[in-house]
């Protein structure tokens, strides 16, 4: 696991450093930085490999929002955590890849249920294996975004790249010879929900659920009139597990 902290602060940087190293394994590694424009030019020029941000808000030259803007646009897959004397700024704070927001005076006691929190998310990314007349493949869980039955076979739709906050999204598609049935079996029971009988969506992918579910992609699913209460129970239990991971 790796994490990167910045604070214009040395003193509160140092605090945060020392709480962090009490919940890390050998593997992993902490960077720090006390200028954020030292940090801005790390990752345009390198983007290391980063799971966790840790950043203060109110900064000079470049401030904890910037930071997240370059930190959204150049990875795909990382957790931002702010942090702050201040409240003045969190509403401007939370979005796509932001998972809390921390004053300083509890820093110490919420960061280590936080990098726990963190690191199960990146030992649960589960592969789903397949095999069909045409090979053997492996396929990241988090990247399916929706199953399609056509008679014997099943389209996936897989992402390749996704932005959410400029709603950048690329997606392949391929087919299986592969039932729903099958795919029901190696998916995650509530972040997956198949919706009627020939369609398996994947909640982390769905924008909007009134009398259809909008997906990222632009695409619209008509919900069966019969399954609507089920639908929004599923896609409410899909929510309330998300929150709860940094809790």
């Amino acid at each position: 696991m790796n994490i990167i902290i910045c604070d214009d602060m040395e003193y509160f940087l140092n605090e945060e450093k020392e709480s962090c190293e009490q919940y890390i394994k050998p593997e992993d590694s902490i960077e720090c930085y006390c200028l954020s424009t030292e940090l801005k030019n790390r990752l345009l020029e390198d983007k290391p490999d980063v799971d966790l941000f840790i950043l203060d808000i109110d900064m000079p030259e470049v401030n904890g929002l910037e930071l997240k803007r370059i930190i959204s646009e150049i990875y795909e897959n990382t957790d931002i955590l702010f942090v702050s004397s201040y409240d003045t700024y969190m509403k401007e704070a939370y979005g796509k890849k932001v998972i809390g927001f921390l004053s300083r005076n509890e820093f110490e006691e919420k960061i280590g249920d936080i990098i726990e929190a963190v690191r199960n998310e990146i030992e649960n990314k589960k592969i789903i294996p397949l095999a069909d007349c045409t090979g053997e493949y492996q396929l990241e869980q988090h990247r399916i975004c929706s199953i399609t039955a056509n008679r014997v076979y099943s389209t996936l739709c897989y992402v390749e790249y996704y932005n959410e906050d400029n709603k950048e999204i690329r997606i392949s598609e391929k087919s299986y010879r592969i039932s729903l049935r099958e795919w029901e079996e190696q998916l995650d029971s509530i972040e997956f929900c198949r919706i009627n009988r020939s369609t398996i969506l994947s909640w982390r992918y769905v924008s909007e659920i009134s009398d259809k579910i909008q997906m990222v992609n632009g695409t619209e699913y008509r919900i069966p009139a019969g399954k609507k209460k089920m639908i929004r129970e599923k896609y409410f239990q899909y929510i309330m597990k998300k929150a709860q991971r940094y809790l």
